[in-house]
């Protein structure tokens, strides 16, 4: 083997790699997540996606915008969205422990809309580790409206 051979391997086998992932989003383009990835096991594993670079991100920047208003301390931009026997629950749980970081957990798109999971980081004393919050949102042409919301605390 000659020098610089051995150093080049991590670059094709990198190289290879971000190959089979855009050939595998190519192929599974109308799917936004391509690959769910567990690291624990718990009866809620804490899922890792791998999204598809080619998804559609308007469901994800609606959520993104009610999640960054959440971290802001803005919990009634949540109150149109929340079930009328949930409303005072949610809204002070909501102000007490607020986010401070979130990321992808799961996304189902339907013909009518979308699903979204989000793991949460809270503040206020929540105990360290990551919940969930649940966006459902409905589809108008190429416009996105969230409809529902709903978190475990």
């Amino acid at each position: 083997m000659r020098l610089g051979e051995k150093s080049r391997r991590p670059a094709v086998m990198g190289g290879l790699f971000v190959l089979a992932l855009a050939g595998m989003a190519a192929v599974r383009h109308n799917r936004p997540v391509l690959m769910k990835l567990g690291f624990d096991d718990t009866l809620r594993p804490r899922l890792h996606c791998i999204m598809n670079p080619f998804r559609e991100r308007g469901p994800e920047r609606v959520c993104e915008w009610y999640l960054a208003e959440l971290r802001s301390g803005r919990v009634d931009s949540l109150r149109p969205l929340v079930r009328q026997d949930s409303v005072d629950h949610i809204m002070s749980r909501e102000s007490q422990y607020r986010i401070v970081s979130w990321r992808i957990g799961d996304r189902k798109d339907k013909s009518t809309g979308s699903d979204l999971m989000y793991w949460v980081r809270r503040a206020g004393g929540y105990p360290p580790g990551e919940e969930e919050v649940m966006f459902v949102l409905s589809s108008h042409g190429d416009r996105w409206e969230c409809a529902d919301f709903s978190a475990i605390y």
